[in-house]
């Protein structure tokens, strides 16, 4: 039981470690596009392909097969949204045209830091989608999780048994009391092996759109403070 608690903690962790990581990865490739892709209407589609990710990962994870529209409706171009909806594997065609609109941007060259930092977040969101998948795909063996609930079982039918002799009458509450215990533990172990189902995973990617949309919405602001408090002592363009 410590084994398949300890494992089952191990992949909610995985799943919660690999989503904070890519969330700021996310954040921070708006930040970058913001400053670095000089092109208007490349720097919406990056952010807008960058929301797509998001509720799109987000879908796929629950195994909702439809909801794209829904969600994004409001966020992507017509063209955009049946391009979306024409293919499978709907997260990785995000991240695919992330890549793409980085590639087009004229102001980071093949071999510009830039344009790599900005790829390597990229890199990053796309290990949340090879983490999902793997925890989906892979759970704990269910013939272990049979043979530990068996074993529970018997180890608690047999307690009073051995407990007879010591505590006579009162082995029956203190089974009880083990019991609840134990299979408390054993069922908090088998809710969090799948962590994707128990996050509120639809809050989560709401809440990273919402600070998505604050840093772009930041963009301007944060130009205009540096030239008009900045500028004299930076001498910024």
């Amino acid at each position: 039981m410590v084994f398949r608690t300890d494992k089952s903690y191990s992949r909610w962790q995985e799943a919660v470690d690999t989503w904070t990581l890519a969330r700021q990865h996310a954040i921070d490739l708006v930040v970058y596009s913001s400053n670095w892709v000089a092109d208007p209407s490349l720097r919406r589609a990056l952010f807008r392909w960058n929301i797509a990710y998001w509720q799109s990962l987000t879908l796929h994870i629950r195994g909702a097969g439809e909801g794209l529209e829904e969600v994004l409706g409001n966020v992507m171009t017509p063209s955009e949204m049946d391009a979306l909806q024409s293919v499978e594997g709907h997260p990785q065609f995000c991240l695919q045209v992330l890549l793409e609109l980085v590639e087009q941007a004229n102001e980071l060259q093949p071999n510009d830091v830039r344009q790599a930092k900005m790829v390597s977040h990229i890199n990053v969101m796309g290990s949340l989608l090879v983490c999902a998948q793997k925890l989906v795909k892979y759970p704990l063996p269910l013939s272990y999780t049979r043979h530990t609930s068996r074993f529970m079982m018997l180890f608690l039918f047999l307690m009073p048994l051995a407990l007879w002799n010591s505590l006579l009458w009162m082995s029956i509450p203190t089974t009880i009391g083990v019991a609840f215990l134990l299979l408390g533990i054993e069922e908090i172990g088998v809710q969090i092996e799948e962590p994707f189902a128990v996050l509120p995973v639809y809050e989560m990617a709401n809440e990273m759109c919402d600070s998505l949309a604050k840093v772009d919405a930041n963009h301007d602001n944060v130009k205009s403070l540096v030239r008009e408090v900045f500028a004299p002592v930076m001498h910024v363009k």
